[in-house]
């Protein structure tokens, strides 16, 4: 979800690359990143795949969704 609400307020591709890359790439190498991660983030903006630009939950479906066990996702404000 979090890459999608970055895109939503205006995160270019670029931006993203480099902002996932540097979190993922401490845990998992840069050049894991660029065969595994890059694609994806590249495919969730729309250039990649089915070219489809996926748009960000609104806050009411992120405050409504309820993650489910070992899940990292929702509103933090809800689940903390």
């Amino acid at each position: 979800m979090m890459i999608f609400t970055l895109e939503g307020v205006g995160l270019k591709l670029d931006d993203a690359l480099a902002f996932w890359k540097a979190e993922f790439s401490q845990k998992v190498g840069a050049e894991r990143f660029d065969k595994e991660y890059a694609d994806s983030i590249r495919h969730n903006y729309g250039r990649e795949g089915k070219r489809t630009d996926y748009t960000p939950y609104s806050c009411q479906e992120v405050f409504s969704s309820t993650p489910g066990v070992g899940d990292h996702h929702g509103c933090p404000y809800r689940h903390p």
